[in-house]
């Protein structure tokens, strides 16, 4: 029989051995494999991990399909890029100055989508110019002009007629009558009602009755719940593209949820986002950030980067859907061209990507 003492001992030494048994043992799994799986090798890097679709459209077709995404309505060919790989052939005009274009490339969710990162490749041809034409009624019947002709903007000063400014001009592009359709503006506002202008040909000074105005927007991108349009679903955003100075492009969101129960209406850029200068004739990368308001706070987002410059950085919007529908389900690349073009004006889209993480440039 042990004594307290023995027992006490005899105990002490079997509890030294096994914790040493334990260690060896431990040390040998760590040699073998790291049981902290925060240790172990990352076969997908983090921001890979949440990407829903990818497409590269060397298919050749729109059959490309992932976790419920699909291409639908597709009504954009599929064709060599001008870098010779398959992308999204956008093909607009030529196009009468009274007349619009429409190509658009549809897309379902597959899922409900509170916050997206839409990532894609657009490619912007070298003849694109993003007209704007305007319609002006004059107060004369019978106009001294022609298809061609320059007008200059000019105004009234003490009865003497001048030239204060020799960007203020257009192109006749259309007549009907006493109406005309003026191009090649430098602003959109450039002719206004009660506005006088000289025929840069003629000399002869005419008087604008009233601007009639036309539609320049172009879509660019379009996000929705429910059924498409402001006033028909539970919540929307809305990207497009908008006449610049000499035709370049400015961007523009316009956010509405609840049926259009709240609409922010068009909200511009402070720059443009197609400059002709710099961006024809190469590819953009495009990055959209945007994410829907929580409840009761107005903390929704839209980020619209282009070759890793930010154009958006809106974080306070107020899109939270008092409704429920917090979510997108639908969307489109591209779409109708109010403004038409002037010559045929091919656009391309590759490697698009959609995710719910952050996509980095």
């Amino acid at each position: 029989m042990y004594t307290n003492i023995q027992l006490l001992k005899h105990t002490s030494f079997f509890s030294i051995i096994n914790v040493f048994l334990i260690a060896i043992l431990f040390s040998n799994c760590s040699d073998k494999e790291d049981i902290n799986p925060e240790n172990q090798p990352d076969s997908q890097p983090n921001n890979q991990k949440n990407i829903f679709f990818t497409d590269d459209f060397e298919t050749g077709d729109h059959s490309t399909s992932e976790n419920g995404f699909k291409w639908s309505d597709n009504n954009v060919a599929i064709d060599k890029t001008p870098n010779g790989t398959s992308g999204l052939k956008f093909i607009y005009g030529p196009n009468d100055v009274n007349k619009d274009s429409w190509q658009e490339q549809r897309f379902h969710l597959g899922n409900d989508y509170s916050e997206l990162w839409i990532k894609y490749d657009l490619y912007i041809p070298q003849n694109f110019h993003h007209r704007s034409p305007v319609k002006i009624k004059l107060e004369t019947s019978t106009p001294d002009v022609q298809i061609g002709d320059t007008l200059i903007k000019v105004k009234n000063e003490s009865g003497s007629y001048s030239i204060p400014n020799q960007e203020n001009w257009g192109i006749i592009k259309h007549i009907s009558a006493d109406t005309l359709m003026v191009d090649q503006l430098p602003s959109y506002y450039t002719f206004l009602d009660t506005n006088e202008f000289k025929n840069k040909r003629t000399g002869t000074i005419s008087k604008i009755a009233k601007n009639i105005g036309y539609s320049n927007n172009n879509k660019f991108l379009v996000l929705w719940q429910g059924d498409y349009g402001h006033a028909s679903s539970g919540n929307t955003i809305n990207l497009s593209t908008w006449y610049s100075y000499r035709g370049n492009s400015r961007l523009s969101y316009s956010p509405a949820k609840d049926q259009g129960t709240w609409q922010l209406g068009h909200q511009f850029g402070e720059i443009d986002f197609f400059d002709k200068e710099t961006d024809l004739g190469k590819w953009m990368e495009i990055v959209i950030h945007t994410k829907i308001a929580s409840d009761a706070n107005n903390d929704g987002i839209l980020e619209v980067s282009k070759n890793g410059k930010q154009f958006f950085s809106i974080t306070d919007l107020a899109n939270h859907s008092q409704l429920g529908y917090n979510y997108f389900q639908y969307g489109y690349l591209l779409g109708w061209s109010n403004s038409g073009f002037d010559e045929e004006t091919i656009l391309y889209i590759d490697n698009v990507e959609f995710s719910t993480n952050k996509t980095t440039p």
